[in-house]
């Protein structure tokens, strides 16, 4: 395997660990809210776990952003390695 293929593999699997992370947390924020609602029927439960829904449905990701994050990634750990020379 090419080198650059490994750090991809690398970069991959730290960017499907981040955004599991963060939809975790939002399903647990708008769960909460959820049953907040059927407990105190508080329409503004409701309206924040729909909220925080939306949110999670835009965090999904496109084939156009995780290359962009990968090679910011990239170009972040190039300029740091310059730094340290």
């Amino acid at each position: 395997m090419p080198p650059e293929m490994g750090s991809i593999g690398t970069l991959l699997g730290s960017y499907q660990t981040r955004l599991i992370l963060r939809c975790a947390i939002l399903e647990g924020a708008a769960l909460f809210n959820l049953v907040a609602y059927l407990l105190d029927h508080q329409l503004i439960s409701a309206l924040v776990a729909a909220a925080l829904v939306v949110t999670l449905l835009l965090k999904f990701s496109t084939p156009g952003s995780v290359r962009r994050w990968i090679e910011d990634q990239r170009t972040s750990s190039s300029q740091a390695s310059d730094f340290r020379k």
